[in-house]
């Protein structure tokens, strides 16, 4: 694929995360009775799998630009997976998706959400797919993964050259 359309297909995927992120918000928690329109569950795996498709593009990109000098080098898939291009954008990533987790919304049980008419305050039941442990269990394992990442890019930069030299500050 060419560049500008890669770069396009990112663009394209970094609009339907937002979406698939703000319906997750909306539906995680609403009013028992309600018929959602939404499967909160699929919504996750399927916000989890166009992530891993954003972080292929961005490798995709960042190793394209990289060799743009070589002799028109294309980007193979297999030096994308294994660059630490990848892991540098899957760490962003994940990064984003704990900020996400926090931000949705886990209201569970009955509370009193205003008054009536007649001045007696009226009750609410909320159900959700996510409870707040779920979410949690979540953000644990990501971090998990997070510094799995970490400690290869550190591997990866202990190791690896830059031609620097000359420059001083």
């Amino acid at each position: 694929m060419k560049l500008s359309k890669a770069l396009k297909l990112k663009n394209r995927l970094a609009g339907e995360i937002a979406k698939l992120k703000t319906a997750i918000q909306m539906h995680n928690s609403e009013k028992e009775g309600t018929e959602s329109e939404f499967d909160v569950e699929a919504l996750m795996s399927k916000l989890n799998l166009r992530i891993m498709d954003l972080v292929d593009v961005k490798a995709a990109i960042a190793v394209a630009n990289a060799n743009a000098g070589l002799a028109g080098l294309m980007a193979s898939k297999e030096m994308c997976e294994n660059s630490n291009h990848r892991r540098i954008f899957h760490l962003a990533e994940l990064k984003g998706m704990i900020e996400f987790l926090k931000s949705v919304s886990t209201k569970f049980g009955t509370f009193n959400e205003g008054f009536a008419v007649s001045g007696a305050p009226y009750e609410v039941t909320y159900e959700v797919t996510y409870r707040e442990k779920d979410i949690s269990d979540i953000v644990d394992e990501t971090q998990r993964l997070i510094d799995v990442i970490q400690d290869e890019i550190d591997t990866f930069n202990a190791s690896a050259e830059a031609d620097v030299d000359g420059i001083k500050v």
